[in-house]
């Protein structure tokens, strides 16, 4: 077997099927994959394809050095159906493009393809097909994340309701800080420093939750949080016009970020509103402690949780309470052209 792009390509075929898979999927071979709604059940049901691209571009969402190929390609699978989580739909079929570097070893190659399959089997994905590119230097993949559902409706930014509750299914601030450990910013206790960096090296797509809050009707609004709360936040409450009130005090986050915190001189807080990188949900619904108890607990067998946080308000203005005085929520966030003409 030779390391070009068609050998490798041939490799891919070989590891995630080729040609026709027998339910009427047609994959990795011809021009373009074929997906009739038949292939997971269907037929004369309400069908919605839900289709998102993501990216994972080396020297802006990760440096070589920071993961192995294999967690660079199960991070990559995660991160893209964190979106088809938030809008409650089903992970089912991807299709990856790739851009590579010299450097980049045929082992390598394996490698990243095989923390695919790894967050395949997590996600009940197919991979279907894509494309093999090469660059000058360092190495780029995208993924189009492809979920279904069979509900009329899905669970959109828009919708939040003044009244409604704000939640989120898990910490945050613990990934952008395992970003700052791999940028030099380690503490003296190992052990910390481990779970936060994995933090980031292992993020979970959380589509069982996603599909959950789908299927309960209780939900208003939803949005993953890839580029910290206080942003995602905002968005959700764009689309809403609608304003938030956070409490402090109630936002989660981990002990080992508290205690990295006492190292490095940062509030978590600060990391929890900011970071991004974590990959939860963040929604809106009717306060409902009966409802609350029943997710919650449904949640914790997927790993995650429920934390009412906040409210969303007819203000139209961001807002957070620390020890009893309100302030403006930051404006903070990730923004990929911050900068640019």
């Amino acid at each position: 077997m030779g390391n070009g792009e068609f050998d490798w390509i041939d490799e891919l075929a070989a590891r995630f099927g080729a040609g026709a898979f027998g339910d009427g999927v047609h994959g990795i071979g011809d021009d373009a994959a074929i997906i009739p709604a038949t292939a997971i059940g269907l037929q004369g049901r309400p069908t919605s394809w839900v289709v998102s691209v993501d990216s994972q571009v080396s020297g802006v969402h990760f440096q070589p050095a920071w993961l192995s190929w294999a967690e660079l390609g199960r991070r990559l699978m995660h991160v893209g159906f964190s979106d088809v989580a938030a809008m409650g739909a089903a992970p089912a079929f991807a299709l990856v493009s790739v851009e590579v570097g010299a450097g980049v070893t045929a082992q390598d190659r394996r490698a990243f393809a095989e923390g695919i399959a790894a967050a395949n089997d997590e996600l009940g994905v197919r991979l279907i097909g894509g494309n093999v590119s090469g660059r000058q230097e360092g190495f780029s993949a995208h993924v189009t994340a492809i979920g279904v559902s069979v509900r009329r409706t899905m669970l959109l930014r828009s919708g939040a309701c003044p009244g409604d509750a704000i939640y989120v299914t898990g910490p945050l601030g613990a990934a952008a800080a395992g970003i700052g450990i791999l940028r030099g910013q380690a503490s003296e206790n190992s052990s910390i420093n481990a779970e936060l960096v994995d933090a980031y090296r292992h993020p979970r797509a959380h589509w069982r939750e996603g599909m959950a809050l789908a299927e309960s009707g209780w939900v208003h609004a939803a949005i993953d949080v890839s580029d910290g709360l206080a942003a995602d936040l905002g968005h959700l409450c764009d689309a809403g016009s609608v304003g938030a009130a956070l409490e402090s005090e109630a936002i989660p986050v981990s002990e080992a970020l508290i205690s990295w915190c006492r190292h490095t001189g940062r509030d978590p807080l600060d990391w929890a509103l900011g970071g991004g990188e974590d990959y939860i949900l963040l929604f809106a619904a009717p306060p409902d402690s009966e409802r609350e108890a029943e997710i919650g607990t449904l949640f914790k067998s997927f790993g995650g949780g429920l934390w009412r946080i906040g409210m969303i308000t007819a203000t139209g203005r961001l807002e957070i309470r620390r020890q009893g005085v309100w302030e403006p929520l930051p404006a903070r966030g990730f923004d990929h052209l911050a900068g640019h003409p």
